[in-house]
């Protein structure tokens, strides 16, 4: 395990929790190397924390949380990544007005495979997406895919110290 400073404080972070990102993100190209860290009180969001930047982390959720199905990608699509193998998750907005709905980057989800500990962005053509009931968050089952759980890191783990003097800990849906 190694010690990482991120927006939530020093959060260590096992082998098995870092992901690489195959190709840069646009604005962000200098960045490589990440982790998924869902915060105590936060579901269905995760962070993609970077580890070479420590102010820098996207909130994600799973698509099917505003609607959103996409095609299962070609390998050639997603950068060689095992396109089988794609795991969604879609960066949120999170609006100024508090009355406003959260907002996925719907054309430009992350595909995230798991056995590999590598992710992509897969930018889209708005034909592309299949969007069944707007952007607002579903109730229900709000845990992540099951393959992602491995390779999340949790925070605070149990003993630690409470998130609500965290940044984020108001970003709870």
């Amino acid at each position: 395990m190694t010690i990482y400073a991120s927006r939530f404080g020093a959060v260590e972070i096992p082998a098995h929790g870092l992901w690489t990102c195959r190709q840069p993100l646009a604005g962000f190209e200098e960045l490589r190397d990440f982790a998924l860290i869902q915060v105590a009180g936060q579901s269905p969001f995760a962070w993609l924390q970077s580890l070479e930047l420590q102010p820098i982390a996207f909130l994600l959720a799973e698509p099917r949380h505003f609607g959103l199905r996409y095609p299962q990608p070609a390998d050639a699509e997603v950068s060689g990544l095992a396109g089988a193998a794609c795991q969604f998750l879609v960066m949120v907005t999170i609006p100024e007005n508090k009355d406003e709905p959260l907002r996925p980057h719907h054309l430009g989800p992350l595909c995230f495979d798991a056995g590999r500990g590598e992710f992509v962005q897969w930018v889209l053509e708005p034909g592309r997406v299949s969007v069944s009931t707007g952007f607002r968050p579903q109730t229900g089952d709000l845990g992540l895919a099951s393959a992602l759980l491995p390779r999340l890191v949790h925070w605070p783990e149990a003993g630690d110290a409470s998130p609500a003097s965290s940044p984020s800990a108001s970003v709870a849906a």
